[in-house]
């Protein structure tokens, strides 16, 4: 939505809605959209997650972030369209955008959830040092309210790496990260987004981010190579798993 290109966006009104249509003949058989749901204040730039949680083969789960920094959720593994359902999830720090769609995790290790892997960062502003992003790991046990940053544990100090730490005050964080909704993680460098979509694999989940060259942003003739980095972690804890610039 144009809206977004303004110093300070508006609610938008153009690409606020998820729809399902017959791949066959184009008919919509469904949406979600500011109509249903006045909570879709703001535009969905990314692709939408599809996610089988019952292992039928046939989705029944859509997840998706929209330019607000909130997740949704969608339901669609009802027969009837009319049973199928659309609400808000998470919602980012103020601010914060999320430009792709998330990874998504089935687990049992404390009853049946996912868990939504994706970060943030401004696409269309990729000099901006507006904002600090984040790594987000976001358990989806069902809930019925929006989960928040106090939901989650700031694993950004990596304290269960750190030789300072005590082992009760391990033992205390690895309870946190068990019973709360997950973990985040703040970029550190100036300006620094994630601004593809997050791969687990293999217990491990992989971002990647951009950190622009610092200069002005008002500069349209200053461009700089910027800074891309690989972030290598364990999914369930946010520590790192590889030390790849062997710097510490």
């Amino acid at each position: 939505d144009t809206n977004q290109d303004k110093t300070t966006p508006l609610n938008d009104t153009r690409g606020r809605a998820v729809y399902v249509v017959d791949i066959l003949t184009g008919a919509r058989l469904w949406s979600y959209s500011f109509a249903n749901d006045l909570a879709m204040q703001f535009c969905i730039p990314s692709d939408v997650a599809r996610v089988d949680t019952d292992g039928n083969g046939k989705i029944d789960r859509l997840y998706v972030g929209d330019i607000g920094g909130r997740m949704w959720r969608f339901d669609i593994g009802q027969p009837s369209v009319a049973s199928w359902t659309g609400r808000i999830i998470f919602s980012a720090t103020a601010g914060v955008k999320i430009f792709y769609p998330p990874d998504v995790t089935l687990e049992k290790d404390s009853g049946n959830y996912e868990m939504l892997l994706f970060g943030t960062g401004d696409r269309e502003h990729p000099k901006s040092t507006n904002f600090v992003n984040r790594l987000y790991a976001v358990k989806d046990k069902n809930s019925l309210g929006i989960l928040t940053e106090t939901n989650l544990v700031d694993v950004t100090a990596d304290q269960l790496q750190d030789p300072s730490t005590t082992e009760e005050q391990k033992i205390a964080l690895l309870k946190d990260l068990s019973q709360k909704n997950g973990w985040f993680i703040k970029l550190e460098s100036p300006g620094e987004k994630c601004l593809s979509v997050p791969v687990v694999f293999y217990g491990v989940v992989y971002y990647t981010t951009f950190s622009p060259t610092l200069g002005s942003e008002a500069d349209i003739c200053f461009v700089g190579e910027g800074e891309s980095r690989l972030y290598a972690l364990k999914y369930k804890t946010g520590n790192a798993v590889f030390n790849l610039d062997g710097s510490g």
